[in-house]
């Protein structure tokens, strides 16, 4: 049949638009469900952003209207959940592999609520037509899937094996809640190394849930992201690198050693010459009120009493000093002012004596003398450690482009006053944040491709 009238021709097209609305979804695939989660304008609430936490691993803030896609490569129990003003509600789907599920999102009497939407049509059409800019997107990845069970004690596996290394200890102690995620555009198409270090070893502490002073939201992301970049980039043997979260006093000390006793896991782990070392910590740290000296803020100590519940820095530099390795690399995403964990003072310039005495070191710092340390709350990581992983990534740093990164050309990267950590941190958070780098030969290589 040829419809010679236009204007019914033209009624019959918009007919067909509303009840068959075009899609801007992925089409769903039997490896993963996808979920959408939305929320309309609606006037009531309209200057607020509330929260949707999935399984309490990932979080998405919805802008009025505002919408986000999830891939998820894992079957069973999610629990979706809304906060605002304290107050929570929450929905529980059983999600399935190949199926699509439409949750909305809708205030209710001073509160947000989180709803399944059953009637898949209506959902669709009022998904799509929130602008393509309001769109967030998430995958899940599968090396922390969000139903992954939670270790609910401190495992320390004590299997040797046959190559003579140490087994790859994971610390997880009871009461974790974080769970890492990395995010995307730091997480795939990795570089590689131009060999493995085989002899290599790593100490990562991500410390996030703390007892007596607030978390750090992104330090178990940080952990996994430098852990990941650690086997995958630098060629570590995973066994080899001893990962901690939300590591104790205790911990610091069994890895590190105490001020009577230097020869920690770490020091017994490395082959004297033959064994670069590289330890990461994303957390709180803290000077003492009294003394002025920095301490590592483990996740039961009590700031106020960081003299006597905190890890110095200085027996941490001594104890890695007396380790023969053949070079050291350490990364702090964590600043010792005291402002992050103390309120109503000013910030305290730290006097610990640093890396002194540590043959071949590199100390990359957050931040210098009484900055705060601050995170990239999009990226979901600390704002050092994100660069630092920035500047590997894709080679970003290697400006000279001779597949050879230097220190110096990473700490470049990072500290960038237009593209690095100071623009960024003045730009999102109104502060300064320079990262410092101490090395005697700055211009050695750390890593070649």
């Amino acid at each position: 049949m040829i419809i010679k009238n236009w204007s019914i021709a033209y009624i019959l097209i918009i007919f067909f638009l509303f009840v068959f609305p075009p899609s801007s979804q992925a089409q769903t695939s039997d490896e993963y469900a996808t979920i959408y989660l939305y929320r309309k304008y609606n006037y009531v609430g309209s200057l607020l952003k509330p929260t949707v936490t999935v399984n309490k691993k990932e979080s998405f803030q919805l802008k009025c209207p505002g919408k986000v896609t999830l891939k998820v490569y894992s079957e069973g129990r999610y629990i979706f959940e809304t906060t605002n003003k304290g107050t929570a509600k929450n929905v529980t789907l059983t999600i399935k592999k190949g199926n699509e599920y439409y949750l909305s999102v809708v205030p209710g009497i001073n509160q947000f609520v989180i709803r399944h939407e059953t009637d898949s049509r209506k959902a669709r059409n009022q998904f799509s037509n929130i602008a393509e800019k309001r769109h967030q997107y998430f995958e899940e990845d599968r090396q922390f899937p969000l139903l992954q069970n939670q270790v609910n004690n401190a495992v320390v596996s004590n299997v040797p094996n046959t190559n003579n290394t140490p087994i790859n200890q994971n610390i997880t102690p009871k009461g974790q809640i974080n769970q890492p995620t990395i995010t995307p555009d730091i997480a795939s198409n990795l570089p590689k190394a131009k060999s493995k270090n085989e002899d290599a070893i790593a100490v990562v502490i991500g410390n996030a849930n703390y007892a007596k002073t607030k978390s750090v939201d992104y330090a178990i992301n940080d952990a996994a992201a430098m852990k990941k970049y650690l086997v995958e980039v630098f060629g570590y043997l995973e066994g080899n690198v001893f990962y901690i979260e939300n590591a104790t006093k205790g911990d610091f000390e069994l890895f590190f050693g105490n001020a009577n006793n230097p020869k920690g896991k770490l020091y017994n782990a490395v082959r004297a010459n033959i064994s670069d070392v590289f330890v990461f910590y994303s957390g709180h740290g803290a000077p003492g009120l009294s003394n002025q000296q920095g301490y590592f803020v483990p996740v039961e100590c009590d700031p106020q009493y960081v003299e006597l519940t905190g890890y110095p820095l200085d027996v941490f530099y001594t104890n890695l000093s007396k380790i023969p390795a053949k070079s050291m690399t350490i990364v702090t995403d964590a600043c010792f002012s005291g402002a992050t964990v103390y309120e109503n003072i000013s910030p305290i310039i730290i006097k610990s004596k640093g890396a002194v005495g540590i043959e071949n070191a590199a100390v990359f710092s957050s931040s210098a003398g009484d900055q705060v340390s601050s995170w990239y709350n999009e990226k979901q990581h600390g704002m050092l450690t994100y660069f630092f992983l920035k500047a590997i990534h894709n080679k970003n740093a290697d400006k000279n482009r001779d597949n050879k990164l230097t220190y110096q050309e990473i700490q470049n990267y990072i500290a960038d006053l237009n593209y690095g950590v100071p623009y960024y941190a003045r730009r999102l958070h109104g502060i300064e944040q320079i990262p410092e780098l101490s090395h005697e030969n700055p211009e050695q290589i750390f890593i070649r491709f």
